[in-house]
Formats: structure tokens, sequence, C-alpha cells
């Protein structure tokens, strides 16, 4: 994960109000959305995100998701996408599996976006993060059935095996 520079009150109220226009149209969304500074530092959380960790607004902002209910995922996961976003400055996209305030797990497709200032330079990061916890469950349980009649096949064919064995068996002695 990149180095993470908190942010002081007045950096933060800065922060939101050039982020405020940008708001108003994310309160709209039932996804979990959340908008932060390049550090990963959260400026602003929609109610799809305080409904999906459990965590309320004043919780969150200013903390890092990681630090509430992300960081569960290999190193490799997180070195990935900052460096996606950070520096090829472009959108990351990936699943991931996160922990509410209570503890429980859920999984989310992160689609996160970098904003740019009038240089080029990544200013902020808007994460839109549906809930995909309904469908990683379907995977898994495919995937155990898929497992589950790859046995039984295997078990069928060593039976017919078997019976092929002992028909043949029993015309030699017929």
């Amino acid at each position: 994960m990149a180095y993470r520079k908190p942010l002081t009150h007045e950096q933060l109220l800065q922060l939101q109000l050039e982020i405020a226009p940008l708001t108003r149209g994310f309160d709209l969304i039932a996804d979990h959305v959340v908008i932060t500074d390049v550090n990963g530092n959260i400026l602003y959380a929609n109610e799809g995100a305080m409904r999906h960790t459990g965590f309320s607004k004043d919780e969150m902002i200013g903390k890092n998701p990681g630090d509430l209910w992300g960081g569960h995922m290999d190193p490799k996961f997180y070195e990935d996408m900052w460096h996606m976003l950070t520096v090829l400055k472009m959108p990351f996209r990936g699943e991931v599996k996160n922990h509410d305030k209570e503890g429980s797990e859920y999984w989310q497709e992160l689609r996160i976006f970098p904003v740019f200032d009038q240089h080029n330079e990544v200013r902020f990061l808007i994460g839109i993060e549906p809930d995909i916890t309904w469908r990683k469950t379907d995977e898994e349980h495919q995937r155990q059935y898929r497992e589950e009649l790859e046995k039984l096949n295997q078990y069928l064919s060593e039976k017919k095996m078997t019976l092929a064995e002992l028909a043949e068996g029993l015309e030699k002695h017929i």
C-alpha cells in the first residue's frame, strides 16, 4: 500500500469543499461510494457505504478504507491497485473481500477512478463499490457442485470398469 499521509482538519475541510459538487450525485446512488484524496483518506462516503460497512460518516471521514473495512486481500492486490491508480493513472477494477464493522465478511467489486488536477496529477479517487457477495457465494456453490460431480463421475467410471471386468470374467466361465 502507498504511504498514507493523514490530513489535518483544515486540509480535510478544504478538500471536502473541492469535491462538494461531485457528492450531490453520489448521494443518489445505492451502491457503496467513497471519494478519497490521493493517499486514500476518505473525504466523502454516501449512504450505501454506511449501509454496507456499518460505519457512520463521522467514523469514516479522514480514515483509510483499509483501516476500517478493507486490508484483507494479498498485499500484491493493493500494490497493483495503487500502481494502476497513481503511477499509470488509470482506473482500477477488481474484486475484494471486506469485513463490516461487526466483522461479517462481504465481497465488493472495486471500480476506482482517478480524478486529475490541472497538471494531470491524481487529485482524488472515486470508488464505486457494489456488493457482489451473492455472486461470490453462487460461484462457490457452483465450484463445490462441479467438484462433487467430478468425484461422482470418477466413482462411476471406476465402478464401470469393475462391472466390465466382472462381465468379462463371467463370460470366460460360461
